[in-house]
């Protein structure tokens, strides 16, 4: 009897001990910004799957020491749950301190590129960063944070003789069922990663398993980024044809083919590549617009992975070499100017984009020139090393990034620059002002654009060379609904066009032309065909005459054996396009 009277003491203990944990929940709606300033008063406006996880943030992070606290009447073990307390509390500041700058600083989350920055930093830099970040207003923001956790178990600490009171059998089990759902929602959420399934919005994920997650990104990284030396060391490259002297592939950022007057829009976005279409032009060489081509993915990480990667979908993405590293090999010079990243900054803001390409190794092995400055605007970019384009002697491939219209596109040309304002967009009676602003700034960054590449053209005119150009991805900018930028959703027709459905063009000077008739001649003739921008390295091998079991000819547009039939999967590969298009 008395065992059974101690096990149920304990239970009814145990059960109590849910009392003061919701009063800490309740007292501590925000203390969730203690833990990641995502989740919050932000979670409370969502779903009550967000109101969930927000409960749930709150209760794990002093879980334990108020267990301890709550069940005990010993003094010690109290004295020792509140250190312990108190110690969580500061581990979450600083979390929280370091979400808040990433944020509002670096303009990012906490991520793989952060966490490799730590590791390479040294104590100096660290004594700078801490000086630096001490002055900040995020630093005052995460100081009054760091208030919550601490006061609402002081407020436990008081209020725990009132909840002694309150031993109603339903009120007990309300606690108990409300506490242990929110813990399983929170397990189930944040923990997911961890059984291998992928997590699509992990910007409610708390700040201590995020940093858990991108640990784990970065090592799969780590071992990504070995595999792709290996490759790169083994792949056995050979020169069949003739090698071409100058090919320039700039591939451009978050490019709407609904919005290039090139295929059809109203407003003339695209003036100076118009003129190229045009007969009396030709002299000036020749531009080929392709009218069906399709991107595999919406977000640039994915996408240029693909793109700079020999990958046949046989495998693991990194058990192929790259690209640049198959030309090189080859034979080819290659450059490749980047106006998102940098290896010199490891790429502390876009880490995920190339950072395949910002190991030294993998880098050596790929490239003979990079850049190592961002600019403002892309023609910056492109003024800085166009004189090493040009400079370049024969068998060069160039690889340039732009930013393009990426999001914000206000940011994207000078002001002074504008062609387009808010009085074009009368038509469009539909929108909000403020939507027509940002249609009006997206058409203005076409123009630099259409500019950018005219300029490129133009220097290369009397070059023996061949320009391609394409987008990475779409842009969402109130096409079917009020949305501007990429946000997940289900895969609809509509979604399908907007952010995959990418424009392309192919500029041949007049010397390319007419020493390579044939060439010419397959590639006009595949302007309407479908054609993926994953298959894009297999036509660049095509062309540049280089053979390799890297390289599958049913894949080259320009070659006679094309799959134009092909499956061209979007959506990380979970759809079929032309199945839903």
């Amino acid at each position: 009897m008395k065992s059974n009277s101690r096990i149920s003491a304990g239970i009814t203990g145990a059960i109590k001990a849910f009392a003061p944990l919701l009063t800490f929940v309740w007292l501590s709606l925000a203390a969730p910004l203690s833990v990641s300033p995502y989740i919050g008063w932000f979670t409370l406006s969502r779903t009550c799957g967000g109101l969930t996880e927000s409960f749930a943030a709150s209760f794990v992070v002093l879980l334990l020491p108020m267990l301890l606290y709550a069940i005990t009447g010993r003094r010690m073990v109290r004295v020792i749950a509140f250190i312990f307390g108190a110690l969580i509390a500061l581990l979450t500041w600083l979390l929280c301190y370091s979400e808040l700058y990433c944020t509002l600083e670096l303009k990012c989350r906490i991520n793989e590129s952060v966490l490799s920055l730590i590791r390479q930093t040294d104590s100096g830099e660290a004594g700078e960063f801490l000086h630096h970040a001490a002055g900040l207003e995020t630093f005052q923001l995460a100081l009054n944070v760091m208030l919550i956790p601490p006061g609402a178990f002081l407020a436990v600490f008081f209020l725990r003789r009132f909840f002694a009171y309150l031993n109603r059998r339903f009120v007990m089990i309300t606690l108990a069922v409300v506490l242990s759902v929110s813990t399983v929602a929170f397990i189930l959420f944040n923990f997911s990663f961890l059984f291998g399934r992928p997590v699509d919005d992990y910007s409610m994920m708390i700040t201590p398993l995020k940093v858990m997650y991108e640990s784990r990104a970065l090592a799969n990284n780590t071992q990504e980024i070995e595999n792709l030396r290996r490759a790169n060391e083994e792949i056995e490259v050979a020169s069949v044809k003739e090698k071409l002297p100058l090919v320039v592939v700039i591939i451009g950022e978050s490019d709407k083919k609904t919005h290039s007057s090139l295929y059809g829009y109203e407003l003339p976005t695209m003036p100076r590549l118009e003129s190229l279409l045009n007969d009396s032009l030709k002299a000036k060489g020749e531009l080929v617009v392709f009218t069906d081509v399709v991107t595999g993915d919406c977000y640039t990480n994915l996408v240029m992975k693909r793109l700079l990667s020999t990958n046949n979908d046989t495998v693991e993405w990194p058990e192929r070499p790259l690209l640049p590293a198959v030309l090189k090999k080859g034979g080819y010079g290659v450059m490749y100017f980047d106006n998102q990243t940098t290896p010199s900054n490891f790429n502390a803001i876009d880490y995920s984009s190339v950072y395949f390409m910002n190991d030294e190794v993998t880098g050596s092995q790929s490239f003979d020139k990079r850049n190592t400055e961002r600019y403002p605007y892309d023609y910056q970019l492109i003024d800085t090393v166009m004189p090493d384009i040009l400079a370049a002697k024969d068998s060069t491939v160039v690889f340039l990034h732009l930013m393009g219209q990426h999001l914000l596109a206000s940011s994207r040309y000078p002001a002074e620059d504008a062609v387009f304002t808010k009085t074009d967009y009368q038509h469009r009676t539909d929108l909000p002002s403020a939507a027509i602003e940002d249609i009006m700034h997206y058409d203005n960054a076409t123009v630099a654009l259409d500019k950018l590449l005219g300029d490129v053209f133009e220097r290369l005119a009397d070059r023996d060379a061949i320009v391609i150009y394409l987008s990475d991805h779409g842009e969402e900018l109130y096409d079917y609904r009020i949305q501007y930028g990429r946000k997940p959703g289900p895969m609809t027709t509509d979604r399908a066009h907007t952010l995959y459905d990418v424009p392309m063009y192919i500029y041949m000077t007049p010397t390319f032309t007419e020493s390579r008739p044939e060439v010419a001649e397959s590639i006009r003739t595949r302007a309407s065909s479908p054609v993926y921008t994953y298959w894009m390295p297999d036509f660049l091998l095509d062309i540049c005459g280089l053979s390799t079991p890297a390289f599958t000819p049913e894949r080259s547009f320009i070659s006679s054996t094309y799959n134009a039939s092909g499956a061209r999967k979007i959506d990380e590969g979970k759809v079929d396009y032309d199945e839903v298009k």
